[in-house]
């Protein structure tokens, strides 16, 4: 024994607005990224549940920061004139956190810097907070078929509450638990404790993994390789979601441009956008196997409109004013022969779409948008377009 999605949205109507030519503004395109001068830091704390305090640490050099424009990576976007914002996200998950700073440098030119972050929340990530200086543990004895799950008293504290995960779907309450499994596992046994201490509360979770096999097993009951990853602006996080019943490893990551990484949760900058294969190999070793493990799981990552974006001639195709609240008033190049104008959202997704024919200006209803930095694309006979626009 060893105690050691993609979801879419259906595509709205567009409502065309005649604009006249004598009040479209002569404001250049925000395209170009801030130089090295601008440098962002974020860093995150948890308030409570899912709650989260989200700081950027900015060091502007030359630049005067106009505004900043959040991607929280759970579906929302918030514009703010502040480095700073509270987010509630909506629950554990591995998310994608990015931060857009719009400024202006030397003769008012306007340039852009995202920084992201990767986000991990665990479940019941909130009060009662982690006990820091308690000790939570329990001991593990077998007879007669059945195993004996004793909570180990670390003396006078009071239980609020005990809670068991068994590891095959049962659960109890009780410091001492009797339970007869079906197989030989491996199982993960966890015991989770609300404690007492005066007036205040604290929460504790240990976890122990529980095999009464063979002395060694299929790689394949022992190690299950598998990993999350979002994108945004060229930017992936990747998160290891491997399961190893508690036995040691180590992580060797092929990005599939090259790139190469043995962490467990990063972040990666892709030039261009396009198909990637990513590979998780994970080597894993230990009382479990006999000599080790080794598991390979593999993804395709499609990276659409995120980064890579050629930059367009001057007054060949703009959207202003930028950033824009519910309309966008968008010139087409001269000879527009017609097309497709279609939004993208950061990941490459499609938000919306309709038909231009031989329109020069275009006056267009987006209170549909939720606030967030978006891409423009007008996708020709010949050619192809791409604006960035910018909902506040």
């Amino acid at each position: 024994m060893n105690n050691t999605h993609l979801l879419f949205r259906s595509l709205p109507i567009w409502t065309l607005m005649a604009v006249p030519w004598s009040t479209c503004p002569a404001i250049a395109p925000v395209t170009d990224p801030c130089d090295s001068t601008l440098q962002v830091t974020l860093s995150i704390s948890v308030l409570s549940g899912y709650l989260v305090d989200i700081q950027a640490q900015i060091d502007t050099g030359y630049y005067s920061v106009q505004g900043y424009t959040w991607n929280f990576g759970d579906g929302q976007f918030a514009y703010s004139s502040a480095p700073q914002i509270v987010h509630p996200y909506p629950g554990a998950g591995n998310y994608l956190l990015c931060l857009t700073i719009w400024a202006v440098g030397a003769g008012q030119s306007q340039c852009q810097r995202t920084t992201c972050l990767p986000v991990q929340l665990a479940p019941n990530n909130g009060p009662p907070f982690p006990c820091d200086s308690l000790y939570l543990d329990f001991t593990a004895t077998y007879a007669n078929g059945a195993f004996q799950f004793d909570l180990l008293d670390p003396g006078a504290l009071m239980y609020g509450s005990l809670s068991w995960d068994l590891g095959d779907g049962s659960t109890a309450s009780l410091p001492t638990v009797m339970h007869t499994y079906s197989g030989t596992g491996p199982f993960e046994v966890c015991l989770s404790a609300t404690v007492f201490t005066g007036s205040d509360s604290c929460a504790q979770h240990v976890c122990h993994w529980l095999y009464s096999g063979p002395d060694s097993i299929p790689c394949s009951q022992v190690v299950t390789p598998s990993f999350d990853w979002a994108a945004q602006e060229g930017f992936v996080a990747f998160f290891n979601t491997s399961g190893t019943s508690g036995s040691p490893y180590s992580l060797f990551w092929d990005l599939g441009d090259g790139a190469t990484s043995t962490q467990e949760v990063f972040l990666h900058e892709f030039a261009f956008p396009g198909s990637y294969q990513v590979c998780l190999h994970l080597v894993s070793w230990g009382t479990l196997v006999p000599d080790s493990c080794e598991m390979t799981a593999c993804q395709v990552i499609e990276l659409g409109m995120a980064s890579g974006l050629a930059e367009n001639a001057p007054g060949a195709f703009r959207a202003f004013p930028s950033p824009f609240s519910d309309h966008l008033n968008v010139e087409l190049p001269p000879g527009n022969i017609g097309g497709r104008l279609l939004i993208i959202d950061p990941s490459g997704r499609v938000i919306s779409e309709r038909v231009v024919k031989e329109e020069r200006l275009l006056g267009l209803d987006l209170a549909f948008l939720n606030p967030g930095m978006y891409f423009l694309r007008l996708e020709g006979p010949s050619r192809v377009l791409t604006e960035r626009i910018i909902r506040q």
